[in-house]
């Protein structure tokens, strides 16, 4: 009887032992999984952190090139925005002193590119027409200078010579 009262809280001990260790499993094995978890929810928030700085760099850098971009679409001219680089001819017209008169405005539509081709002339020292053409090199269009002639018309009352020069300019920038 002795060994009876002995071996029972003994087997009543390795049971609670056993349903304590397999507790124990369960519990090591569902930590186990809920790190794994954690390991991966960790993994994703670094890369959406790494893309919400990529695209924080992406709208930053399409910010800064704002003005960039802006500046190259403005060396393109379409049909409605041709009065622009009259205006610039006209501004420049009176930036460096001499006297505008366009003669034409050409549109040649039968070519696959169109490239408006403009004749203008310009009166005053040869001083001011070399500052003219020189703006007119300047200005921030896409042309061609096809052909300019200086031609020294006459001499003034003081002294200083006035002068002529004929411009035919293409724009290469144009937007059909």
């Amino acid at each position: 009887m002795k060994s009876k009262k002995f071996v029972i809280p003994i087997i009543f001990l390795v049971a609670i032992d056993a349903v304590a260790l397999i507790f124990l499993f369960f519990a090591v094995s569902a930590i186990n999984e809920e790190k794994k978890d954690i390991l991966a929810a960790r993994e994703l928030i670094a890369k959406n952190e790494k893309n919400i700085d990529s695209n924080s760099s992406l709208k930053k850098l399409a910010s800064d090139i704002e003005d960039d971009k802006l500046k190259v679409f403005s060396m393109f001219l379409s049909r409605d925005e041709l009065i622009r680089i009259i205006k610039s001819l006209e501004s420049i017209e009176s930036d460096s002193g001499v006297s505008l008169k366009i003669s034409s405005i050409d549109m040649d539509e039968k070519q696959s590119v169109v490239a408006p081709t403009l004749n203008f002339t310009v009166k005053g020292s040869f001083h001011q027409l070399f500052r003219y053409l020189y703006f007119l090199e300047n200005l921030p269009y896409l042309i061609i200078i096809d052909k300019a002639t200086f031609y020294k018309i006459e001499t003034d009352e003081d002294g200083g010579d006035q002068w002529q020069a004929n411009f035919n300019i293409k724009l290469e920038g144009y937007e059909k």
